[in-house]
């Protein structure tokens, strides 16, 4: 799945975006995790996407939070990587319907929105 990531497109930074947001608040609510899989089934992200290439996905961002020194890191690096100014404003209605989905917006996912909004807005 590594290959399927890459840095220099769109819609796969988009994608490991949505899978940190969900990641932020440490313990994921299963209603986080449907959101993804609804945001991830209603565009076409990758060609004949499975479950596992998204576990494989999240394990990938998961590893990249603890090699970056964290989730907000980690969303700076990410932000930066996505130069599209559309992109950039689904990325953020993505992550916001992330956040809401479980009905408790957490202090690290509203940092992790406020981390992509300066870079983006600078």
């Amino acid at each position: 799945m590594n290959d399927f990531l890459k840095s220099s497109n769109e819609d796969h930074m988009m994608y490991k975006l949505c899978i940190l947001m969900m990641l932020s608040d440490r313990f994921p609510h299963p209603k986080e995790l449907v959101k993804l899989c609804n945001i991830i089934d209603s565009k076409d992200w990758m060609e004949s996407i499975k479950n596992e290439d998204i576990l494989d996905s999240i394990d990938q961002v998961s590893r990249e939070i603890y090699e970056y020194k964290g989730v907000r890191a980690t969303a700076r690096i990410y932000a930066h990587l996505l130069k599209g100014k559309d992109a950039q404003k689904t990325t953020l209605a993505y992550c916001e319907e992330i956040m809401n989905a479980d009905g408790e917006i957490k202090i690290e996912e509203l940092r992790v929105l406020d981390e992509l909004t300066a870079i983006w807005n600078s």
